[in-house]
């Protein structure tokens, strides 16, 4: 059951993402348990979300050279 009220501090406590585009879409992806711990230890999705984007990056400028 909700608490009466609400959270009046509620603002303070949500998730916020770093960019201006929503977070919209999820990916599921398999892993080892070393690449797990490395990826987590490395700041978890926002680790990864900035992999996929310096990969895409690399990919797009190999492919219109």
């Amino acid at each position: 059951m909700a608490r009466p009220g609400g959270n009046p501090a509620l603002a303070k406590y949500q998730f916020k993402n770093k960019g201006d585009a929503p977070l919209n879409k999820k990916l599921s992806i398999n892993l080892t348990e070393e690449m797990h711990k490395e990826v987590i230890a490395r700041g978890g999705s926002e680790f990864i979300r900035e992999a996929i984007v310096k990969a895409i990056a690399e990919t797009t400028a190999l492919e219109s050279a």
